[in-house]
């Protein structure tokens, strides 16, 4: 019987392309909004935005999508640190990016969290 249940589920209203595409862009417009418009346009390509996990819950009716990017101010407090520059090429930015869940209601496609 536990077939059937499966069966039965109702597919996703938005596929995953649409899910990850509102999760960008809520991204780019929540960590932006003190920002000059002409900084904003670039923040997915000067961020290092990436996609870091995709998951569809079914319990729940939406999609939990997991983005990694650095913030500016964290960039820049690396400035600082001097010799530890060399290390810090090798393995650009590796420990100051953050990472956040953008959790998307599969039947209205609005962002319900961001945490």
């Amino acid at each position: 019987m536990k077939a059937n249940a499966l069966l039965d589920k109702e597919e996703p209203a938005m596929d995953v392309k649409e899910a990850a595409k509102i999760a960008a862009t809520y991204t780019t417009e929540i960590e932006t909004v003190m920002m000059p418009p002409e900084e904003a346009k670039s923040f997915l390509k000067s961020s290092g935005f990436a996609f870091e996990s995709v998951h569809f819950d079914d319990d729940a009716d939406c999609w939990r999508i997991g983005v990694g990017f650095v913030r500016e101010f964290d960039r820049e407090g690396l400035e600082g640190l001097g010799a530890l520059s060399n290390i810090i090429e090798q393995k650009p930015l590796q420990g100051v990016r953050t990472y956040k869940t953008v959790v998307v209601s599969d039947d209205s496609g609005e962002v319900v969290a961001y945490e």
